[in-house]
């Protein structure tokens, strides 16, 4: 849909165009003829108008004026209060003087409703207002609310007693504009509180009433059935039931739910259920979720961050088989081997201190052994160096043929910049002269990872469930996420709790790829227009930002760098305590579960009273955050606090403060609302903008600021560390100003243009993936069709009969002996005889065989019926297809690795994997067929199978993220 004019002049012509002069069953039919000519080949602006100004009246009645019938009278005020009390009065059936009881005395509801509302000693549009809300009142006993339908009068009697605007619920033009963009398939960018929620559920109902079928998609099910439940009333007001898909329902309940022409679900369920779908043996059993509109919330998290995990439908656990702990064992050696190199080097640096000699290729193997550790940045502080300084000396000393010369002494070396670690050829050696297996000297490799590399509460927390992962940007737990390659493994045997058994996938996809199947894909957030270019390149949709309704009054301070760690965590806690005592609300993110404990045990030293959230205790959220702006109130989280629930700071919150401070309000605005402290440099702009977006909503006041220590996870190694130590002066605890923050925000651009780089040359890979995957679904689907199945048996019965008389054909050999190589393994593995030598030419032998096979296959049939056969047959295809294709898909992982490390580049690895792929995807179904027609000729009893049962987990890219470039 092209709209010629802008989505802001189309929203201000539709909320003049937004009357209550027509019924409600008149605004049925006219959304429904409006949203038609929207999807035509021409479509013309009006019908946008016309839409937008149904869907907004609709919002206003339905979850507006209808609040007089609806809402319990306490929550109504003014006339509106009054008038509905005196309703419920007439309407009490426990009351013997009621009016109610003489109701059957009258021809219709309308007449008494008039009469008893005329006996009412009240003001005439009171009276007015009664009246209808009497009929409304008795309807409802009898009526589902949505589908009761009012002609205009009763909303214009409510609206004009509504002296206090206790009923006004209406969309604004800035959500109008969003949802006409919503139309257009745009990502729209919408600062915090502007109501995002509102928008999509009108863009939704104008979709629907199209005729098109709408996915929206939210972060998690608790906001998918909230906001069911809050938009059902208005939606099935115009005759679009909404459905809603979570993760504890049972197929039978997503099977009623997805016909529902709007959707509210997870990604993630949505995701799940077509991978269920692809695997699954009969049409009935499936689901069957349609895809064409896609309404993403916090789409920059979904279709940027989330885009690349592979959602994993895994089969039956496999049992783990340990022969013993030689792994565990010598990674334990390698590592206090490493430790002891380690201490040795800090004595080493305490030498050349004493003699004036340069540390700095000590330094250098220091971080080399141990990475960024607390021990090494202090050692940093007290020398005067950069761990940026260091790592040049590292890069220095590397040599293309050789190596980096420190690394000779070591078992593994750290790359402390990327999170990594890597054993050495030292290392190599030493594990290979202990173990003979490379999967056990592999095994050592990922044990050693988890070990010194992942870090407790930092990249994961140990909960109830076990192991629990981490999302680096946000910092919510991900409990359905597992590393890959043994490595989680090995982080729950390193933390001691029970290991989950392994399973091998059965199907899978990604995010970006499950986007895909959708015709459009819309979507809002608070953050898009930093990754313009990503959505136009990923997903073909524009961003646009909607300016606010109210001018923002946030008020974000220069960022400031403190160059030791003890000054920086007192600098923030003296900020926090200084606005404590005065009552403003504070909020402090950090960027791992660790650090934002530790300065809560700070706080709590203090005696300061505070909240704490992060991954170790998500389900506490929702209250957390909506406390978060109450006077006095502190909050110190990792980034779950950038999206969700809104935090409110209401005006008696501002005016307590400013009483605090003895001063008005409008004396002392930069003071009042949320402040919040980002303490840990966000590794994206947008989780930066997310973050500093909490502060301020609607209009309100608001602050925000930047503390940052240099040695912070994401600064540490870049350029700007040296540029930032080059502002300082010699007593200077910090720098700040905006050349402090351009030099922030330039690191942020770096590392997220480098894991943009990783994630494009991944996804290329894992594209071939998916095809595959889609290959092999569709391939599955074609065996459930009885003709297409009984095509595909003959055909391979002819391949079958020609593999096995292959050696007929081979003139070199005497054909005595060549039949006898045939004959023997056919009577041993299938008791079939196809006779003896006297079948003298291949042909003949292979038409023999032919027969026989036909033959069985014949019996078969007569037994079972036609029909029963076919499903037996489609049966064992499938059953040999998913033994293989989890091996298919393992060995497709381990190519793509294989080929990206030894190719010549990138390009010409592509290809390559492109033909292996479709070559290995033949030899899995050649395999298969052997496996049907082995089964077929053994078979005296063939029964059609039944599902498995499969467990879902979302596995992180293992290796090949890290490995290729």
């Amino acid at each position: 849909m092209k709209l010629n004019q802008t989505a802001d002049d189309i929203a201000e012509r539709a909320l003049a165009c937004a009357s209550d002069s027509i019924s409600d069953a008149a605004l049925i039919h006219r959304l429904a003829d409006s949203a038609y000519l929207l999807f035509t080949e021409s479509p013309a602006e009006d019908p946008v108008v016309r839409a937008l100004s149904i869907a907004a009246v609709a919002v206003r009645r339905r979850m507006g004026i209808w609040r007089a019938v609806l809402d319990d009278p306490c929550e109504l005020s003014g006339p509106i209060r009054d008038v509905r009390l005196l309703a419920d009065r007439l309407l009490d059936p426990t009351d013997p003087d009621a009016p109610i009881h003489s109701i059957s005395h009258y021809a219709t509801l309308a007449d008494w409703a008039a009469l008893a509302s005329l006996q009412m000693d009240i003001r005439d549009d009171a009276r007015t207002a009664l009246r209808w809300l009497l009929i409304a009142r008795l309807r409802i006993r009898a009526e589902h609310p949505p589908h009761i339908h009012f002609p205009p009068g009763f909303y214009r009697a409510l609206r004009k007693l509504d002296y206090d605007d206790c009923l006004l619920y209406a969309p604004t033009r800035e959500q109008l504009t969003a949802a006409a963009l919503l139309l257009g398939g745009a990502i729209v960018e919408m600062d915090a509180g502007e109501g995002k929620t509102l928008a999509s559920a009108i863009a939704a109902i104008i979709f629907a009433a199209s005729g098109r079928r709408v996915h929206i998609l939210t972060a998690n099910d608790y906001l998918a059935a909230r906001d069911c439940d809050d938009l059902a009333f208005t939606m099935e007001s115009l005759g679009l039931t909404p459905g809603l898909v979570t993760a504890s329902m049972d197929p039978d309940e997503r099977r009623l739910q997805y016909p529902y022409p709007i959707v509210f679900a997870t990604a993630r369920e949505i995701g799940f259920d077509y991978l269920r779908d692809s695997i699954a043996r009969r049409a009935q059993s499936r689901v069957s979720p349609v895809f064409d509109v896609a309404i993403v919330d916090e789409a920059d998290h979904l279709l940027i961050d989330q885009a690349r995990t592979p959602l994993i439908i895994a089969g039956e656990a496999m049992p783990e088989y340990k022969d013993d702990d030689a792994p565990e064992n010598l990674a334990t050696r390698i590592i206090e081997d490493q430790v002891a190199r380690v201490d040795r080097l800090y004595s080493r640096l305490e030498e050349l201190c004493r003699t004036d000699e340069s540390t700095d290729q000590t330094l250098a193997a220091i971080l080399l052994a141990e990475g960024l550790s607390p021990r090494f940045v202090s050692t940093l502080e007290q020398f005067g160096k950069t761990s940026r300084q260091v790592q040049s000396i590292l890069l220095a000393l590397n040599d293309d043929d050789d190596g980096n010369p420190l690394e000779s002494d070591l078992l593994f070396a750290i790359d402390a910049a990327n999170s990594a670690l890597r054993v050495t050829a030292r290392g190599w050696e030493f594990i290979a002269n202990r173990l003979d297996s490379p999967a056990a000297a592999f095994e050592v490799a990922q044990i050693l990872r988890a070990r010194v590399i992942h870090d407790s509460d930092e990249d994961y927390v140990v909960d109830a469930e076990g192991v629990t992962l981490v999302d680096r940007l946000d910092g919510r737990p991900m409990p359905s996420h597992r590393y890959v390659d043994g490595l989680h493994e090995a982080i729950e045997d390193k933390e001691g709790v029970e290991e989950r058994a392994y399973a091998n996938p059965v199907a899978r996809t990604t995010i970006h790829a499950l986007m895909s199947n959708y015709t459009t894909v819309a979507g809002l957030t608070g953050t898009a227009i930093e990754a313009a270019d990503i959505f136009t390149q990923d997903y073909g949709a524009a961003a646009v930002r909607v300016s606010p309704t109210f001018p923002p009054r946030r008020i974000d301070m220069d960022a400031r760098v403190y160059f030791d760690r003890s000054e920086h965590t007192l600098a923030v806690s003296e900020q926090v305590a200084h606005w404590h005592r005065v009552g403003r609300p504070v909020l402090v993110t950090f960027g791992s579960v660790r650090e934002s404990a530790d300065f809560s045990n700070i706080l709590e030293r203090q005696g300061i009273s505070h909240r704490l959230l992060n991954a170790s205790n998500p389900f506490s959220e929702s209250e957390i955050v909506e406390r978060a702006g109450e006077f006095g109130a502190v909050t110190v989280s990792t980034g779950m606090a950038g999206r969700g629930t809104d935090i409110i700071v209401s005006e008696d919150v501002d005016r307590a403060i400013a009483e605090s401070l003895g001063q008005p309000t409008d004396r002392v605005e930069a003071a009042l609302g949320l402040l919040v402290i980002i303490a840990s440099l966000p590794a994206s702009r947008r989780v930066e903008r997310q973050l500093k977006g909490r502060a301020a909503r609607q209009g309100r006041p608001g602050s925000s600021t930047m503390m940052i220590h240099i040695n912070d996870p994401i600064l540490a190694f870049s350029r700007q560390q040296t540029s930032l130590f080059k502002m300082k002066n010699t007593n200077d605890t910090y720098v700040e100003g905006i050349r402090v923050q351009e030099q922030l925000n330039q690191v942020q651009r770096e590392a997220e243009s480098c894991h943009r780089a990783i994630m494009k040359a991944t996804a290329e890979f894992a594209t071939v993936i998916e095809r595959e995957s889609r290959a092999h679904y569709s391939f599955r689907e074609t065996i459930m069709d009885d003709r297409a199945c009984r095509r595909i048996l003959v055909n391979d019965v002819a391949r079958w009969v020609n593999r096995k008389t292959e050696p007929l054909r081979d003139i070199r050999s005497d054909y005595r002996i060549n039949f006898d190589s045939v004959a023997e393994p056919l009577w041993d593995e299938y008791e079939i005889d196809i006779g003896s030598a006297n079948l003298n030419s291949p042909a003949q032998a292979e038409d023999a065989l032919t027969l026989i096979v036909e033959d069985r296959l014949f019996q078969h049939r007569t037994r079972l019926g036609e029909r029963r056969f076919m499903l037996s047959v489609s049966d064992l295809y499938l059953d040999a297809l998913d033994v293989l294709w989890p091996d298919h898909l393992a060995a497709l992982q381990d190519m793509a690795l294989s080929i990206a490390l030894s190719a010549e580049s990138h390009a010409a690895a592509l290809i390559q994997f492109a033909e292996r792929t479709e070559a290995a995807r033949e030899g899995m179904r050649a395999a298969a067929a052997d496996k049907v027609i082995s089964a077929l000729l053994n078979s005296d009893c063939l029964e059609p199978a039944t599902d498995s049962d499969e467990i879902q987990i979302e596995q992180l890219p293992g290796e090949l993220s890290d490995l290729i470039t």
